[in-house]
Parts: structure tokens; C-alpha cells; sequence
């Protein structure tokens, strides 16, 4: 397939839901946290959208399944937690200003370090929001499925 083709999406098809939910499953399993918790969208398969719908279609297939649904759900609101992380290396500071440090300016730098590196306060904010909001979501998806909420 030419490049053309590829960015146009002539001759491709488009993955169907279960694909999606599949190929979103394996994210989960392989996905790294950083030390914030959070999850890099920039691992998932799909854009975060692509992957609601998909998981809402394969709800209505296996309402009658409180397994099914109950993962479905857990999946669901884990999109939440992928949340756009910055790359930039971890700077490390010079041996001779960690020796220069009394314990509170230590343990100070070292909350500094854990906290900044991959999303800050800001980041888990938004990620826990945005989990709620997808929470809410399912539930009344759940609701006018006519299941009850697991």
C-alpha cells in the first residue's frame, strides 16, 4: 500500500469494535505507570473516543453478562487515566548538592523528583475527574441498557 493510501485510508477498513477493545486490552496489560500513576495516552491504540464507542457497542452484545460488563466497565473508566505525559528526562542533580543538603531539603528535592517528572498534581487532578466522569457515563449507559449497575 502506497503512503498515500495509508494517510487517505483508501483500501483499508476501518477495525471493528471488538478489534479495538481487543487491541485496548492489550494496552492495559502492558501499559507502564508513572510515578504519578498516570498512563501515557500516547500508548493507546485508538484515540480515547474511538475506544468509548467501541466499548459501549461490545456492552450492548454482552449486557446479559455481569462478568462482561463489570470488565467492560472497569475498561471504560481506565480511560481516564491516560493522560498526555511529558517525555523530558528526569534531571539529575549533581552529587555535590544532595551532599550539601540537610534531611529536609532532601526528602523536599525527593518529593520534587517524584512528583514532576511525568505529571503533577494538575495531571492526577484531571485523570481522577475525568475517571468520575466516565464512571457516570457507563453507569447511565448501564441504565439505559436496561442493565443494573454492577
Amino acid at each position: 500500500m502506497s503512503w498515500l493510501a495509508r494517510i487517505f485510508g483508501i483500501g483499508s477498513k476501518a477495525p471493528t469494535s471488538h478489534e479495538v477493545v481487543s487491541a485496548y486490552g492489550a494496552t492495559l496489560e502492558t501499559a507502564q505507570r508513572g510515578f504519578s500513576g498516570l498512563l501515557n495516552v500516547a500508548e493507546l491504540p485508538f484515540e480515547k473516543e474511538v475506544i468509548k464507542r467501541a466499548i459501549l457497542d461490545v456492552a450492548v452484545e454482552f449486557h446479559d453478562d455481569p462478568e462482561r460488563i463489570s470488565a467492560l466497565g472497569r475498561a471504560y473508566a481506565m480511560l481516564g487515566s491516560f493522560q498526555a505525559l511529558s517525555n523530558s528526562p528526569m534531571r539529575m542533580p549533581d552529587p555535590k548538592d544532595i551532599a550539601a543538603m540537610n534531611e529536609a531539603q532532601f526528602k523536599k528535592h525527593l518529593e520534587g523528583m517524584m512528583g514532576g517528572n511525568d505529571g503533577d498534581s494538575s495531571d492526577r487532578k484531571l485523570a481522577i475527574a475525568e475517571t468520575v466522569e466516565l464512571e457516570n457515563e457507563w453507569d447511565a449507559y448501564l441504565t439505559s441498557l436496561g442493565v443494573p449497575n454492577a
